[in-house]
């Protein structure tokens, strides 16, 4: 039997009145309210307890307590920094902080008149009326980020204002979040000094004119006009300068220089390397550190030593590392192979033959495993096979709690990995302990800095 203690038994995570607030089974068992939720079957009542496998029928009081647990409307879903077993309640203006009254009694006391008492109430109407707003800025964004991909993968071609659009509607985006010059710079497309070749003494100025106006938004005619004439007497004046030591080059030397030199330039740094079709990127190889001994290793782990044919759908950096993005590239694609690199330098992953979806649900997956490429290591599941891969909206990959992939993981530490709840340990690891946890990623805790998903086929 499990015992009551601080942590869930099942995901290991501190309980809280919250999320993860305990929760006992018939059998006796504790574990917190979100492995109840992904445990229960609703179809049938039936809840598999996850220590001794017992098949438990739910009582209807116990899922009545259980949704009154969910839906308290006078309860604040956020925990206290500093006291993570306490609701954070009290919004103190001065410090601009949420806190629990604990920390409002020992820290804030000084200041009372400033604290306030948040009701969910409060919470709600404010995130009602940002949801609206974030939700039309989210579309420009993911309007704008279609096309970007799309332009990169070349699956489309624009006309040259298309083009310009894009560029604007990027600038118009990111320009209001932007502080520092060189960030902004970072944005201005083609306006740079680097971008835009400079004047030298074999070239005509009005050669640099046009060069400038192919390359950046056209200027009023009258300005041109203005600009052409300034370069025009200035030209002259280099000229009666230049005649004594030179000769006046004819005007067919002058513009043997070709007009638009910058623009072959530019179009000569996009990477229009192709990829072979079915296979790993070269990208993928260098950032996960692939060689044949790997490729080799995947082939037997998938399919015996076969041929694979591998379809790129989802890479962090170029995507972004957001669930929503994982979710509208990967949901409804299946098998999938997993690539994953940690801030300790670690590559690790997993494979599924289910389709990935957005809705909470548990499956067992016979074909399910996780590795450890670093370690040149396959994991199976070897108990809680129900739980060998779990879907989410929230999250991005999920395998049992051995190996927990959350979003936006490039920017916190929150992905995690307790091998050993579903997946077997190698080495005859303790399940759990501090040297299985950090088998994968380096630490039970980590960042992402790269993420990959590819289909895969046996050929």
């Amino acid at each position: 039997m499990n015992s009551a203690t601080s942590h869930c038994g099942n995901c290991s995570t501190l309980y809280n009145q919250m999320e993860h607030h305990i929760v006992m089974l018939p059998c006796g068992d504790f574990i917190c309210l979100t492995c109840f939720s992904l445990l229960y079957d609703l179809s049938s009542n039936l809840l598999t307890c996850p220590f001794d496998k017992e098949e438990l029928v739910i009582p209807t009081k116990l899922r009545e307590n259980v949704q009154i647990l969910k839906m308290k409307s006078n309860t604040l879903w956020v925990s206290c920094d500093n006291h993570q077993e306490n609701q954070a309640k009290c919004f103190c203006k001065q410090h601009k902080q949420l806190v629990c009254h604990e920390c409002a009694l020992i820290s804030h006391s000084d200041h009372k008149q400033l604290l306030s008492d948040v009701k969910m109430s409060d919470v709600e109407s404010y995130f009602s009326n940002a949801q609206e707003k974030l939700a039309k800025f989210k579309s420009q964004i993911e309007e704008v980020q279609d096309y970007i991909n799309m332009f990169q993968r070349r699956e489309k071609s624009f006309s040259s204002s298309q083009f310009m659009k894009i560029i604007d509607q990027v600038q118009d985006i990111l320009l209001p979040h932007l502080n520092e010059k060189e960030e902004k710079q970072s944005i201005s497309f083609m306006s740079d000094s680097e971008q835009i070749s400079q004047p030298n003494q074999s070239q005509n100025p009005l050669q640099i004119i046009h060069q400038q106006q192919s390359l950046i938004q056209p200027q009023t005619s009258s300005a041109l006009n203005s600009q052409r004439q300034s370069l025009h007497q200035q030209q002259i004046v280099n000229t009666n300068h230049q005649s004594q030591g030179r000769q006046t080059p004819t005007p067919k030397q002058q513009f043997q220089q070709p007009m638009f030199q910058p623009q072959q330039q530019m179009f000569q740094e996009f990477d229009f390397v192709m990829h072979p079709t079915g296979q790993l990127e070269e990208q993928t190889k260098k950032r996960f550190k692939i060689e044949n001994s790997e490729l080799k290793l995947l082939k037997d782990w998938i399919a015996g030593g076969a041929e694979l044919q591998f379809e790129l759908l989802y890479r962090g950096t170029r995507d972004g590392f957001t669930s929503s993005i994982f979710h509208s590239r990967c949901d409804q694609q299946a098998p999938t192979l997993t690539f994953i690199a940690s801030d300790k330098d670690k590559v690790f992953g997993g494979y599924t033959s289910i389709p990935w979806t957005q809705s909470p649900k548990l499956y067992q997956d016979d074909k399910a495993f996780i590795f450890s490429l670093t370690n040149k290591t396959k994991l199976k599941p070897y108990q809680n096979f129900q739980q060998a891969v779990i879907h989410d909206k929230s999250q991005l990959v999920y395998f049992g709690a051995d190996l927990k992939i959350q979003n936006e993981c490039n920017i916190n530490y929150d992905s995690a990995s307790f091998l050993g709840t579903t997946y077997a340990t190698p080495n005859n690891l303790v399940p759990k302990s501090p040297e299985a946890t950090s088998f994968l990623a380096g630490s039970q805790y980590f960042k992402v800095i790269e993420i990959e998903v590819y289909k895969v086929q046996v050929q």
